[in-house]
């Protein structure tokens, strides 16, 4: 399994629907998806371009940036207190989520680099709490032998 499908793992774990894509693409998913209308945030995730391969205890482990959006869809003519109110429920999944990776397997959180509040940012009033973290594998792809 590969590190996308444990990030993947992870945030639905903590009860989100989880979304993958380019960055530049997310205006069509969250467009085409109705997730938005349930409770849970919809995580939207894109891998950032940096990033590196580690040896751990005999493996290679991938350590990657990641941007994940805890999001929902505010109503057009939305009132600051109300989504203000989305806000925080984002950010408590957000929390969850990481709060979950302690216990993990299979993730490990190095860092938060930062954290954002997104607001309007698509064709949608899309209200989000954004972490950008770097996650490292901890079961790696072990070196073939060859005899």
């Amino acid at each position: 399994m590969n590190i996308l499908q444990h990030i993947k793992e992870s945030v639905e774990a903590a009860g989100c629907v989880f979304l993958y894509n380019a960055e530049g693409e997310m205006n069509d998913i969250v467009a085409r998806t109705s997730a938005f209308a349930y409770e849970p945030p919809v995580v939207l995730c894109y891998l950032l371009k940096n990033g590196t391969t580690e040896q751990v205890g005999g493996s290679w482990c991938e350590r990657v940036n990641v941007g994940l959006f805890f999001s929902k869809i505010a109503d057009y003519d939305f009132d600051s207190l109300q989504n203000e109110e989305l806000l925080e429920l984002c950010k408590r999944y957000a929390e969850r989520w990481l709060q979950s990776l302690i216990s993990s397997p299979v993730l490990r959180l190095i860092s938060v680099n930062n954290t954002e509040r997104v607001y309007n940012t698509t064709t949608d009033i899309l209200t989000a709490y954004g972490l950008n973290v770097t996650l490292q594998e901890l079961q790696g792809v072990t070196p073939c032998t060859t005899e």
